[in-house]
């Protein structure tokens, strides 16, 4: 058996072989569409991942992200993983109340939301906005070494308890191929 590229690899490999295809096309609300190329995705994950950087995450961190379906919520998945970072995915219009409770649970290195943290209040996690994750292409877009996360990913439930949970996917972030 040999292993294959990571998640953030397979991104850099795609934006080398067909830079000007279309890697996604993202429906928003208003019924607009947004093409992104593999090169722009490319780009972008690896600006993310940068920005990711300067706030601290790395291998083995836990990385929030609760953006509502946008280009930038795949740019920080996968700019996460591009450091080796774990992304949980959480709904970003869950009331504060559930936010916390899964926040305390998960504890994160970081939190990419929109929320909005009233004054006085203390966050549980460093907050990365969407604003900030959009005005990253300034940063360097040069391809990152490879990391693979272990976890790649995780999901919140509540299960049958009413209790809050993690469960962490229990796989590399990496596809294998048979020899």
């Amino acid at each position: 058996m040999s292993e294959q590229p990571s998640y953030g690899r397979q991104i850099t490999l795609r934006a080398q072989e067909h830079p000007d295809r279309i890697a996604l096309i993202h429906a928003a609300a208003d019924g607009s569409e947004r093409e992104v190329t593999w090169r722009e995705l490319e780009a972008r994950c690896n600006q993310t991942a940068r920005l990711l950087k300067k706030k601290g995450i790395g291998q083995g961190s836990v990385v929030v992200v609760a953006l509502v379906n946008s280009p930038e919520h795949y740019y920080c998945t996968i700019g996460a993983w591009k450091l080796g970072a774990t992304v949980l995915p959480m709904r970003w219009d869950l009331p504060a109340w559930e936010r916390d409770r899964l926040l305390n649970l998960a504890k994160a290195n970081v939190v990419v939301a929109n929320w909005d943290i009233k004054p006085g209040e203390e966050p549980a996690a460093p907050l990365v906005t969407l604003a900030e994750v959009q005005a990253g292409t300034n940063l360097d877009s040069g391809v990152l070494p490879d990391r693979v996360p272990n976890p790649a990913n995780g999901i919140t439930s509540s299960g049958s308890t009413g209790s809050p949970k993690l469960i962490a996917e229990p796989r590399r972030a990496h596809r294998r191929a048979l020899a």
